[in-house]
């Protein structure tokens, strides 16, 4: 399995289905198989079934269900330590990033093996349909600032829900994991620097979407977050094995008219 894109949904029942759609459209017009998982993060609607009900039009879907919410970070590593694919994407499931989109990513991985591609709005190149409310945009700009400053240098949008790891260092990287919140996506990249990958930017379209989960007060959450971070990484918390072993390189990015 060359790639497996990891979707984690609490209460998305009226989004999720969009983006799967979106999924549905990248594998027939693709020549790799594509593995899917759905995790459902204690959702309180009907995330899951709707989930549940792709399953003829994608083999390879799986739809995984934790009892309560624990936040979108072990969400996402529910999924990525699940995954069985070579690379392993996980998107938003608002569709504000399409799905295809993540041909950018496996293009940059495959051309290099030290690469942990992200898919960023302040990269040159990238696409804004819609733009966010201005009070988001300066709080999300000043928060990268501090997050650049305090874990992740050189990362100038590490927000984006489109990014894309060799399986072997998601392994690493989503075991050791300690954040569950929004912050968890930090954590995990501030991993990849310390274990010796690049934290590439990939100009991608994005869009902004309304209904998400996301509140005001998850931008102090991240911060404390971040500051959390900080310092399981200064006292060596984290309990990485050895630097994952280079993803094999498995050729070029195949792809056909569906």
């Amino acid at each position: 399995m060359l790639l497996s894109i990891v979707l984690p949904a609490y209460n998305e029942e009226h989004r999720i289905g969009g983006t799967l759609d979106q999924v549905v459209e990248y594998r027939r017009a693709s020549a790799h198989e594509v593995e899917v998982i759905v995790v459902d993060d204690g959702s309180s609607d009907a995330s899951a079934v709707v989930a549940e009900s792709y399953a003829g039009a994608l083999p390879a879907l799986r739809v995984l269900r934790h009892d309560v919410n624990r936040g979108k970070g072990r969400a996402v590593a529910t999924g990525m330590l699940a995954a069985t694919g070579v690379y392993r994407a996980f998107f938003d499931a608002d569709g504000a990033t399409p799905i295809v989109e993540v041909d950018k990513l496996l293009t940059a991985a495959l051309g290099n093996p030290r690469a942990v591609p992200i898919g960023s709005i302040r990269a040159p190149g990238t696409t804004i349909g819609r733009h966010q409310p201005l009070v988001r945009t300066v709080a999300g700009r000043a928060g990268n600032l501090f997050m650049r400053a305090m874990v992740l240098p050189g990362v100038a949008d590490s927000q984006r829900g489109c990014k894309l790891f060799p399986g072997a260092l998601a392994e690493t990287v989503f075991g050791a994991q300690q954040i569950d919140g929004w912050g968890f996506d930090i954590e995990v990249l501030a991993l990849c620097q310390r274990l010796g990958y690049q934290v590439l930017e990939i100009p991608v379209r994005w869009n902004h979407v309304d209904g998400g989960q996301v509140r005001a007060s998850a931008y102090v959450t991240t911060l404390r977050e971040v500051l959390r971070i900080r310092r399981l990484l200064r006292t060596g918390a984290h309990r990485l094995d050895s630097v994952a072993p280079l993803t094999p390189q498995v050729g070029g990015l195949d792809r056909s008219p569906a």
